[in-house]
C-alpha cells in the first residue's frame, strides 16, 4: 500500500496508509470503496458520483476563519519545488501538513497523486493545495472528483474570489509560472478568505 506523510508544525514526519473511503452515493445508501492502487497509483475509484452535495468538505465554517489546523498538499514533479516550499511555510504557521506527494522531482502523472490528495480533503474535511507546472491539468483532475471544487490561482484577486464567490475547497498552483513569494501570499490569502455564501451558494448547488 502507498504511504503519505503528515509532517508536524516541529517538522516531524510520519507515515500512513494512503486512505480507503467509503462514500455514499447520492441517494442510494450505498458505497464506493475506494480501491487504492499498489506502488503509489493513488484512488482508481475517487470521482463523480461519490458524495452528496450535504457531505462535500469545507472549511468555510471554522471559528472567525481561523488559519485551517491541517492541509492536503499534492503535486506532480514540475510541482514539488513550490510545494515543499509551500510545506515549509504551513509547518511555521503551526500547521499539520498531509503530504501525498510526490516526493522527488522524478517525472509522474499527476491525475493519481491529485486523486490521493482529494481524497484526504473530503476524509478529512480539509482544504486542499495541488502544485503542477502549469496548475491546469491538477485542477481538471481534481475537479473530476466530486465534492471538490478546485480552482487555479495565479493573482491575489483571483485567489480571494476563488474562495469568496466559489467556496473553492482545493486551490492549483503552477510551480513553473508563479514565483514562491507571491504563492505564498496566495496560500495565505485562500486559506483565511471566507465564502460569502448568499447568491453564491444558490450558483455552487447549481453546479451539482
Amino acid at each position: 500500500m502507498s504511504k503519505f506523510g503528515v509532517y508536524s508544525p516541529k517538522g516531524q514526519r510520519h507515515t500512513a496508509p494512503t486512505p480507503c473511503i467509503p462514500l455514499p452515493r447520492t441517494g442510494e445508501g450505498e458505497t464506493i470503496t475506494q480501491a487504492c492502487e499498489s506502488g503509489g497509483g493513488g484512488c482508481s475509484e475517487l470521482r463523480k458520483g461519490g458524495v452528496p452535495f450535504s457531505s462535500v468538505a469545507t472549511f468555510a465554517t471554522m471559528d472567525a476563519m481561523a488559519y485551517p489546523t491541517r492541509i492536503a498538499l499534492a503535486a506532480d514533479h514540475a510541482g514539488f519545488p513550490l510545494k515543499e516550499a509551500v510545506k515549509a511555510h504551513l509547518i511555521a504557521k503551526g500547521v499539520d501538513i498531509v503530504d501525498v506527494g510526490t516526493f522527488s522531482e522524478k517525472p509522474v502523472d499527476y491525475p493519481a497523486i491529485v486523486r490521493k490528495g482529494c481524497a484526504v480533503v473530503l476524509e478529512q474535511k480539509c482544504p486542499g493545495l495541488i502544485f503542477g507546472g502549469s496548475g491546469n491539468g491538477e485542477a481538471m483532475a481534481a475537479n473530476k472528483v466530486r465534492g471538490i471544487r478546485a480552482a487555479l490561482c495565479y493573482s491575489e484577486e483571483s485567489t480571494r474570489l476563488a474562495r469568496a464567490h466559489n467556496n473553492a475547497n482545493v486551490m492549483s498552483l503552477g510551480g513553473r509560472l508563479t514565483e514562491t513569494a507571491l504563492a505564498l501570499t496566495l496560500v495565505d490569502i485562500f486559506l483565511t478568505t471566507e465564502f460569502e455564501g448568499g447568491r453564491h451558494e444558490r450558483r455552487i448547488q447549481d453546479l451539482e
